[in-house]
C-alpha cells in the first residue's frame, strides 16, 4: 500500500513540474516578443530624422542651382553719340563725336578750344546742337554768309556766328519794316508781326535786336533763329 502511494506522489509531482517548466517557457517566449518589437520599433524611430536629413540636403542643393541657373543677364548699356563736323577757326578741325544732347561749346572743347583768330563773340556758345551738324566757327572780321534758318531743331549743316557790318545789306530792320516784310522772318506769323510793330509804335525803336524778347509769343528758341537776320540800324 505504501509504494502504490509513493509511486502516486511522484507521478503528481512529475505532472506538475512540466505544467510549470511550460508555463515557464510560454512566458519567456511572450516577453522576448514584445522585448523584439520594442526594439524594432526604436531604430526605426532613430533612422527617420537621419532620412529626412538627406532628403532636405538634396531638395535644398537642387533649388539652389536652379534659382543659380535662371538669374537674367543684364544687356549691357549702349551710349548714344552725335557726330558733328567743326571746322573755321578751332584748333583741330575735324569730324567728332560727342554725347547727345551737347551744345555748341561742347563741340568747341572737343575740338581743343577757339584758334588765335577766332572771334570769340561771334558765337553763341549755348545753342544746342544736333546729331550731322556743321559747325564753322568764323575768324575776326570775317563775315558770315547770311542763311536763313526755320524755326525749330538745327539743321543738319549750319554756320555759327554773327552778321559783320558788310553783311547788313539783307537784314529786316525791325524799326521800319511792315508787317509784310517781318512775316518772313521764321517762325513769325502775322499776329507776332503785328505785335512787333506795336511795340515799336507804343515803346519807340527798338536799341537792339534782343528787345525782340519783350513781345509775347518771342521766346529764346524763336529769338535764336531771327537774331542773324535782322537789324536796328537807324
Amino acid at each position: 500500500m505504501f509504494g502504490e502511494g509513493g509511486n502516486r506522489r511522484n507521478y503528481l509531482l512529475l505532472i506538475l513540474g512540466l505544467i510549470c517548466f511550460f508555463s515557464a517557457a510560454i512566458l519567456l517566449h511572450s516577453f522576448k516578443g514584445r522585448f523584439g518589437e520594442d526594439t524594432a520599433g526604436k531604430k526605426t524611430v532613430d533612422m527617420m530624422p537621419v532620412m529626412e536629413d538627406t532628403i532636405d540636403v538634396s531638395t535644398s542643393a537642387t533649388s539652389s542651382s536652379q534659382a543659380v541657373s535662371v538669374v537674367p543677364v543684364q544687356p549691357e548699356t549702349v551710349k548714344e553719340e552725335w557726330v558733328v563736323y567743326i571746322t573755321g577757326s578751332v584748333k583741330k578741325p575735324g569730324v567728332y563725336r560727342i554725347p547727345t544732347g551737347s551744345r555748341i561749346y561742347n563741340a568747341l572743347e572737343a575740338a581743343g578750344g577757339f584758334a588765335a583768330e577766332a572771334d570769340q563773340e561771334a558765337v553763341n556758345l549755348a545753342a544746342m546742337l544736333q546729331d550731322g551738324a556743321h559747325i564753322k566757327f568764323p575768324a575776326k572780321k570775317e563775315t558770315v554768309p547770311l542763311q536763313q534758318v526755320p524755326a525749330g531743331p538745327a539743321q543738319p549743316t549750319s554756320s555759327v556766328g554773327s552778321i559783320g557790318p558788310k553783311a547788313s545789306a539783307g537784314l529786316i530792320n525791325i524799326n521800319t519794316a511792315m508787317r509784310e516784310d517781318l512775316e518772313k522772318l521764321p517762325g513769325v506769323g502775322p499776329k507776332t508781326a503785328q505785335l512787333i510793330i506795336d511795340h515799336r509804335e507804343k515803346n519807340g525803336a527798338y536799341k537792339r535786336a534782343e528787345d525782340l524778347l519783350l513781345i509775347k509769343g518771342i521766346g529764346p528758341a524763336k529769338y535764336d533763329a531771327v537774331k542773324n537776320l535782322v537789324t536796328v540800324a537807324q
